[in-house]
């Protein structure tokens, strides 16, 4: 899965425009951000600049950059999917189960009762969905 997302990177020209102008105009963000602050800020400038500058001119420079950036977004989601997935499993999930088994609460009818013919539920109304205005 993950190698076949690697594989189906698009790497065309307009691509890797995008990707100098973007990671450019965030480095150039950086850079203003460090010198409101007086820190140094010259080398986030001057990366940005040139990111922006060989994107526009030649983008085929940013092949390998655009490459390797998106391999490690790819793995980074990767990581990042189970551990949201985990988060809201234990932390949210889980906590409402257990009040709910706290409270007596069942949210799935899963008893299995052989006095029962049918375990279908009728509704009382019927409504005609066909005209609904």
């Amino acid at each position: 899965m993950i190698l076949q997302e690697i594989k189906n990177i698009d790497s065309s020209l307009k691509k890797l425009k995008e990707f100098g102008i973007v990671v450019g105009g965030i480095l150039i963000i950086i850079s203003s951000i460090l010198f409101y602050n007086d820190k140094e800020f010259q080398i986030w400038l001057f990366a940005g600049l040139y990111l922006i500058l060989v994107g526009l001119i030649f983008p085929k420079l940013h092949f390998y950059p655009h490459k390797v950036w998106m391999i490690f977004s790819i793995l980074l989601g990767f990581v990042m999917n189970k551990i949201i997935l985990f988060i809201l499993y234990f932390f949210i999930v889980t906590p409402i189960g257990l009040i709910g088994k706290l409270f007596g609460k069942e949210f799935l009818d899963i008893k299995l009762e052989n006095s029962k013919k049918s375990y279908w539920i009728s509704k009382q109304e019927q409504s005609d969905s066909t005209k609904q205005f």
